[in-house]
């Protein structure tokens, strides 16, 4: 037995003191809906509503349940279209970290059409290199520079291709040589990217 169908159905049917009007609201036949309420009546082991060929009307313990189950049915359908309503506009935090290089380059021009598209959304934005652990972190989201995923707990998606170049000012070149291959950069002084 659905139970929460079952009650739908007998508040409905109290509401509108009649199954075929309750069965359309729910867009289910009339058979199922006297269905849903006899198993109901079953599994309280109490009648809930007396019905003949002219009539339907709630017995006291009928009524005393409609009472009771009512505010929690429409709890519940509150509930529902709030949450169904978080689909149509994004809303509340996302928290989202990435590499210095990569936020300053690629996600900086970005934040302010994200939060002009969706207002409701308050970012946060971390900028380290140090490696994220999305489940034990706050953290929804990473922005990572690598070959290949650590963790196969994560998913991953290329949003962009990177490559590493070797950078030299002329003057530093002429005062210390010109490296000629890989080798060669350990005499050189270098500085991270």
């Amino acid at each position: 037995m659905n139970k929460l169908e079952a009650v739908r159905a007998l508040c409905l049917v109290a509401e509108y003191q009649s199954f075929t009007r309750a069965a359309k609201q729910m867009q289910l036949s009339t058979t199922m809906v006297s269905r849903h309420v006899k198993q109901l009546e079953q599994n309280l082991g109490c009648l809930l509503l007396k019905r003949n060929t002219r009539k339907v009307c709630l017995t006291d313990a009928g009524q005393n349940y409609v009472l009771q189950m009512k505010p929690l049915l429409n709890k519940f359908n509150e509930v529902d279209e709030e949450i169904s309503g978080l689909s149509q506009a994004p809303s509340g935090k996302l928290a989202i970290s990435a590499s210095i290089e990569f936020g300053c380059q690629y996600l900086t021009p970005l934040i302010s059409q994200y939060q002009h598209a969706f207002p409701d959304v308050k970012l946060d934005i971390v900028l380290s290199n140090t490696p994220v652990d999305l489940f034990d972190s706050q953290i929804d989201l990473a922005f990572r520079v690598a070959p290949s995923l650590p963790d196969a707990n994560h998913i991953a998606q290329t949003v962009c291709h990177s490559s590493l170049s070797l950078w030299a000012s002329p003057t530093y070149l002429k005062k210390h040589g010109t490296p000629i291959d890989i080798a060669a950069l350990s005499e050189h002084r270098l500085l991270f990217f």
